[in-house]
């Protein structure tokens, strides 16, 4: 039998599917799904008139059906073009274990180490060049049994499947559909990482910086900027234009010439139960290892902090290794000097006499 619920079941099979979608997409998509029940049986009682008020109480009702589920349809602005998506999310769990369930344990491991060096990018460039996400394959711990061919299929699935977006110039960064779904991820694994839009509060992966340091969606600032001329915050006379020099830039527009072949690490301390970062090891353990003594490197600094960026570290591999070698033939030669200024200043050993025996013969 044909009821009025049945657009609605019709419509969340359409959500399942597509995963995240426009807000004008999803408005037909309900009216279609009403269009579907009502040519099955024209008695149904359902309607709609695609109207802010209908559409509204449509969303009600969806998420009031979802709430036993722990899952909401919600909202997000998408920050390049500042086109209302909508996505179904989980209000529960390890938000990249749920949402990935049909990925293998390597993947879903490979895809938060993409995650990791997106949000850790330098000067808020929130984006990888398609050789360092490729490399971060050698970095998964432990190993992982992927090839670069299977890498480069895994992160197509990605960008398929709108988990990552990939840029003309061919670097991957966060999709609004992750943005939007791993958001509770994201802000309690990168609590100060991505900074957020002064006007809507959301994540500001794309936009630009005032002079004050607070970020804005490029949307959001047309927005404002037609209504006022000051920053909201610091009240600077803001440019007509977001490409004047007053501007800092957000996004991919950020990225430095030398960050292609860049990774970051970030450094945790370990929580109360001991547990905390793979490679970092636990304040216990880190006592009892022997303390080694600090030496002035020449050269390049192997780690410079990024700014704005807590303890996170800049490795590049290159200046890694070659400053690695510059500091073990530094401790060899200091270790050789250290044993002949030893020499020099210890006093001579004295030889004494042998003794005759005193036994007869």
């Amino acid at each position: 039998m044909i009821t009025s619920g049945d657009a609605q079941r019709l419509f969340l099979q359409a959500v399942l599917s597509r995963g995240i979608m426009s807000e004008p997409l999803a408005r037909t998509l309900y009216s279609k799904c009403v269009e579907t029940v009502k040519s099955a049986d024209e008695h149904v009682n359902v309607s709609y008139k695609n109207t802010r008020e209908e559409w509204e109480d449509v969303i009600r009702n969806v998420n009031n059906a979802l709430n036993a589920l722990d899952l909401q349809f919600v909202r997000q602005v998408e920050q390049e073009k500042g086109i209302p998506m909508w996505a179904l999310i989980n209000l529960k769990g390890d938000e990249v274990a749920q949402v990935a369930t049909d990925y293998s344990p390597v993947e879903i491991a490979y895809f938060k180490a993409l995650v990791e060096q997106i949000v850790m990018a330098p000067r808020n460039s929130f984006s990888i060049s398609s050789f360092l996400a490729l490399r971060e394959i050698n970095e998964l711990k432990p190993k992982a049994n992927m090839t670069k061919s299977q890498g480069e299929e895994t992160l197509s699935s990605f960008v398929n499947r709108g988990w990552l977006v990939k840029s003309r110039r061919g670097r991957y960064s966060l999709s609004t559909r992750t943005l939007l779904e791993l958001k509770g991820y994201i802000k309690s694994e990168y609590p100060d990482q991505i900074p957020t839009c002064m006007l809507c509060d959301d994540f500001t992966t794309v936009g630009v910086t005032c002079k004050c340091g607070r970020a804005i969606h490029k949307h959001c600032f047309t927005q404002w900027r037609n209504r006022r001329s000051q920053c909201k915050e610091c009240r600077t006379e803001w440019a007509d234009k977001l490409d004047d020099e007053m501007f800092t830039p957000i996004g991919e527009d950020a990225v430095g010439e030398n960050d292609a072949g860049r990774r970051y690490a970030r450094h945790e301390d370990s929580d109360e139960d001991g547990e905390g970062e793979e490679d970092e090891p636990s304040q216990s353990q880190a006592s009892q290892r022997p303390a080694k003594k600090t030496k002035k490197t020449k050269g390049k600094s192997r780690a410079k902090k990024g700014k704005g960026r807590g303890d996170d570290m800049i490795l590049d591999d290159d200046e890694e290794v070659e400053a690695e070698i510059e500091e073990d033939e530094e401790e060899e030669e200091a270790d050789y000097e250290e044993k002949d200024n030893d020499r020099a200043s210890s006093p001579p050993v004295k030889k004494e006499p042998r003794r005759r025996s005193t036994r007869g013969g």
